[in-house]
């Protein structure tokens, strides 16, 4: 078994939980970790962040952005925001996605306002696919 931490500036979310596994969106692609996993370390993408309690009951969240570590024993997530499925609203994800893509169509942007915007548009898509699927 491991042991998961999850936090987000405003909270900790989960301390010491005992998991089976847990299958994040790591920044070159899926990660699943069980126990015994090689110790890493990653940057953590827009994504489903999915977790299998040690009665086999899953519990779901999208992340957007964060940092992992992983130890034999444990799992350290540190994340910028985590949502449940539930507390998305799809209409307003759909709303912010229109406007970002007509932003970097239609308006002269910076080179940090072009980046800026499009890790916005990628975390909107992220979450409009997690929430849809």
């Amino acid at each position: 078994m491991l042991q998961l931490y999850l936090v987000t500036p405003e909270r900790t979310i989960e301390k010491d939980l005992t998991i089976k596994e847990v299958t994040l969106p790591a920044f070159n692609g899926e990660l699943n970790i069980l126990q015994g996993h090689a110790p890493l370390m990653t940057t953590l993408r827009p994504g489903r962040l999915v977790y299998k309690l040690e009665s086999g009951e899953f519990k779901e969240y999208f992340i957007a952005w964060g940092y992992c570590q992983v130890t034999q024993q444990k799992v350290r997530i540190l994340a910028e925001t985590l949502e449940e499925k539930s507390a998305i609203d799809s209409g307003q994800v759909g709303q912010a996605l229109a406007l970002l893509e007509n932003r970097i169509t239609h308006e002269i942007l910076s080179d940090d306002q072009r980046q800026k915007i499009d890790q916005q548009i990628e975390e909107m898509r992220a979450k409009s696919y997690f929430i849809n699927h």
